[in-house]
Formats: C-alpha cells, sequence, structure tokens
C-alpha cells in the first residue's frame, strides 16, 4: 500500500505540535494488512539503519498484530504513588515525545490528557504523534529499526517481547501495582520478572450473542460459566429451531487462536507458551477440527464461503449485527462496537469451560520509556501519573479500555453508554476464569497465515483434515527456528 502524507493540526492550546498520520488500509480476515507511510526527521545515519534493519523487523512485527486484532483497548488511573506533584519554577523544561494509536476518540482525549498534565507541570511539553492501529505499528517498526523510539511509546502486550529483546524499553523498578492488580495479573504482564511499561487499562476476550433473537427463538440462553457440551448443545438447539440460513454458532476452524482457548481450557497450555516452542495438542485439534467439520456437514455452522466473508463490525458481514449468527467472539471493546449496531439487543458470556477457561483477561495496552531516551525520569513520571490521577481517568473513559483506576471509573461509569458499560460487563463475568494472554511472538507471522490457509482450504474440501495437519506443524516447526532467532 502506498503512503500518504502527514498533516499537522492545532493543539488547543497545547504546547505543542501534533503530526497524525492516515491512509488507506486493505482488510483481510483474520489478519489486517497495514497500511504504509512515510516518516521525516531522522538523520542519514538513521534512515541507513532502516534499509538495514526494517525488513526483517516487519516480518516478525505484522502477524503479532492478528491476535491484536482483536485487540486494541487500555486504560488510566487511581491511587497516587508518584511524588511529582505541581512543577517548581526552577524544574528543568523538558519536551517528551510520545507516540500512541487507536481511534479518532483515543486522539483527541490523550491530546487532552496532556493539555491537564502540562497546565500541572508547566515544564513539561509534549511533541505527540500519533495514527490509526494499523499505521501506528508500521510507524513503530521504522523507529524501531532506527533506534529512534520516542520517549513515552504506546505498546500492546502482543508485539512488546520484540522491544525487550531488543533492550529497547526501559525497565521499571520499585512500583507496586497491587491496588490495581492482583499478583497472578501482575506477573502476567511481566518478562522473565520484569516490567517494562505501565498499563493503562484491562481488557479481556469472551462471547457476544444476541439476547433478544435467543429469547424470540426459545433457545435455551448461554450463561456464566458454561462448559463445551453446553456450547455445543446450544448450538445443535439453534439448528433445530432458527430459519435456514441463520446459525447458532461461528465455525472457528481457520484460527490457531480460538483453538489455543479449547486447548488451554482443556488443561493442555497455549500454543505459544512465549518460550520460543509451539504446543498443538494432535487429539485436542482433530476433536476441535472434527466437531467443526460435521458440523460444516449439517448447516450447524455457516458454510466456508460465508465463514470467510464475515467482517467484524461491519453492519453488513459482521457475523452477529448481519443476523447471521447468535453468538460470536468478542474483546471488551468489539462486543461495544456490536451494540451500538444493535442497541439493547447483545448479551455477553464468558467463553466455555472445562478443567480451566477458555478466554484471558489481563492489561494488553502500556506506556513504556524508550531506552534511549533522554528524559527517562520525566517519562516514567507522567506515565504513572496517567494511571494514578482520576482526573485523567475522567478524560479518557473506555477510550483506551476499562480503566484501572477504580476512583476515576466509579466517577465515569454513570455518564457511559450502554455499549461502553457491555466492557465492564464481560470482564466481571469471566474474571473468575480468565486465563493469561498469549499472543502470536514474534517470528509466527508465516505460521499464522499458514494456519488460516490450510484450514480454510481443508474448509472447502480441497484437502483432508491430516494434511492440513501436517502443513502446519511444519509451519510450526519453522516458526520455532525464527523465533529463536530474533534478537
Amino acid at each position: 500500500m502506498s503512503a500518504v502524507g502527514s498533516w499537522r493540526r492545532k493543539s488547543r492550546g497545547l504546547p505543542m505540535r501534533g503530526r497524525r498520520l492516515t491512509g488507506n488500509t486493505s482488510f483481510r480476515s483474520p489478519v489486517n494488512k497495514y497500511e504504509h507511510w512515510t516518516m521525516t526527521g531522522l538523520t542519514k545515519n538513521q534512515l541507513g539503519e532502516v534499509s538495514k534493519m526494517v525488513k526483517m523487523i516487519t516480518q516478525t512485527s505484522l502477524a503479532t498484530v492478528v491476535t491484536t486484532s482483536l485487540i486494541f483497548l487500555a486504560a488510566c488511573s487511581s491511587g497516587s504513588q508518584s511524588t511529582d506533584g505541581k512543577a517548581t519554577k526552577d524544574a528543568k523544561p523538558v519536551t517528551l515525545r510520545i507516540m500512541w494509536g487507536g481511534s479518532q476518540e483515543r486522539h483527541d482525549n490523550t491530546l487532552k490528557v496532556l493539555e491537564l498534565y502540562s497546565s500541572t507541570h508547566p515544564n513539561v511539553k509534549f511533541q505527540p504523534e500519533y495514527a490509526a492501529v494499523q499505521g501506528y505499528f508500521d510507524k513503530l517498526v521504522t523507529l524501531s529499526a532506527a533506534n529512534n523510539l520516542p520517549d513515552i511509546v504506546h505498546m500492546d502486550l502482543a508485539i512488546m517481547d520484540q522491544y525487550v529483546k531488543r533492550g529497547q524499553l526501559m525497565e521499571i523498578t520499585g512500583y507496586n501495582l497491587s491496588q490495581y492488580l492482583d499478583s497472578k495479573t501482575e506477573e502476567a504482564i511481566k518478562f522473565n520478572g520484569k516490567l517494562f511499561g505501565i498499563p493503562t487499562s484491562l481488557n479481556g476476550g469472551g462471547l457476544i450473542y444476541n439476547k433478544a433473537d435467543v429469547a424470540t427463538f426459545g433457545i435455551k440462553a448461554p450463561h456464566a460459566n458454561w462448559t463445551w457440551d453446553e456450547f455445543w448443545q446450544f448450538a445443535e438447539e439453534a439448528r433445530q429451531k432458527l430459519p435456514k440460513d441463520r446459525y447458532g454458532v461461528q465455525d472457528s476452524s481457520r484460527g490457531w487462536f480460538a483453538f489455543q482457548g479449547y486447548q488451554m481450557s482443556k488443561g493442555k497450555g497455549p500454543v505459544f507458551p512465549g518460550d520460543g516452542t509451539v504446543h498443538i495438542d494432535k487429539g485436542l485439534w482433530k476433536e476441535w477440527q472434527e466437531r467443526y467439520e460435521k458440523y460444516r456437514k449439517n448447516g450447524i455452522v455457516p458454510p466456508a464461503d460465508k465463514t470467510v466473508a464475515f467482517k467484524d463490525g461491519d453492519p453488513q458481514l459482521d457475523p452477529i449485527a448481519s443476523g447471521a449468527v447468535l453468538v460470536s467472539g468478542a474483546t471488551v471493546a468489539s462486543a461495544g462496537l456490536v451494540e451500538n449496531l444493535m442497541p439493547g439487543k447483545i448479551g455477553v458470556v464468558n467463553g466455555p469451560i472445562n478443567s480451566e477457561g477458555s478466554d484471558w483477561i489481563q492489561p494488553t495496552l502500556f506506556w513504556s520509556v524508550a531506552q534511549n531516551s533522554k528524559n527517562k525520569e520525566e517519562a516514567l513520571k507522567f506515565a504513572k501519573w496517567f494511571l494514578e490521577d482520576p482526573e485523567a481517568t475522567k478524560i479518557m473513559k473506555t477510550s483506551r479500555g476499562i480503566p484501572l483506576n477504580q476512583e476515576g471509573w466509579k466517577s465515569i461509569e454513570p455518564t457511559l453508554e450502554a455499549g461502553q458499560r457491555l466492557g465492564k460487563e464481560l470482564l466481571d463475568i469471566g474474571k473468575s476464569k480468565g486465563q493469561k494472554f498469549y499472543p502470536l511472538p514474534a517470528g509466527g507471522a508465516d505460521f499464522d497465515k499458514t494456519y488460516q490457509s490450510e484450514m480454510e482450504s481443508a474448509m472447502f474440501g480441497k484437502q483432508s483434515l491430516d494434511q492440513a495437519f501436517e502443513k502446519i506443524m511444519k509451519a510450526a516447526e519453522d516458526a520455532k527456528t525464527k523465533m529463536a532467532s530474533i534478537k
């Protein structure tokens, strides 16, 4: 995709100039392609490094954004551990580069938060840059290759390990997160026991369902902590009661992340444990795939051509909003998006459980400080303040996800729309069984593509499940080699 230029915007009284990059992005389910764009301000030496490194980094970064696909949320603040207070007249003036990605609402709210911070810390000015999600990750790759990350960088847990391994993020020591996270969740966001970013929100996965139609057609509704047996029963009952062109559940054959939830719920661990290995239990995989193969033949899930055409969030192609299915996977953010398309008709529930849960709940978005920053102290001070200050939470609302700051959350909850509250409901339902988030790691891009393409081939009857499995495991071996080579 071709690059498009950037535009500068006035910052509403901020002592800074913001630079936003926009572009056209084409999509391929489930992995989004990226919008490409040019950036300026690098030295010749830095640009030389980019030409050497960016190709390698891009190959490892693009795939990790898929599961993100799914993923794009975080939050703000409560309590007050930092001791920065208001800056004194003698405080050293500093300009902090800060960069983030996301929606227009997130951009607007973040700029207001920066303005608030500068009003109480007059020695601090910001140089903000921001882009849509896909363009943001593309830009991050380029800046990383040039070793030119901003002082404060918006980090997603799905890609964070790459930057930690390259030593590009500062370790944060001595910061107590106990008032925001339980010990298990806090450990889940660390790398080898070390913290490299201040979390800004809580995120999670689960299911949404068309509660209005479930009631209309007299189907037994999903409930908290329902089992896989109950999930399959729901799918089969829906087939008996729904019109021919409507279905109870989606066909989840082609996504490794969906299977990972099933495997984890059976106590067999994640596909990508984070230690450089790939683990797919063949018996469980065959059980999972044969179930969906039978469901395709019996019309219990949509046919393959319909499944591959679904596009989450599109009024005509979203699996639930289009009326095609009753139950679909969701995250804290996407639950609200579908609710906005179908006001009052959406319910939420956690994914089916077995010995363990099948969904994840934890922070996935952070403010990290670049290791090469010359203003580490001031950058970290801002990141802590962003989490701790209730006023920042009031401004951000849920544009970065469900706030960790409970004081701030209580102040905004009464003002939220139904879709925004739905994400919090999804988290609350899934908390007791929520697991750690295991994203696609750096080096897993080709595995992700192979898994999807080979399973789509099987879905269309072009090859057997055994043939698909053999090719997927070959891709898994290649992924292990690539993961080991990532520096």
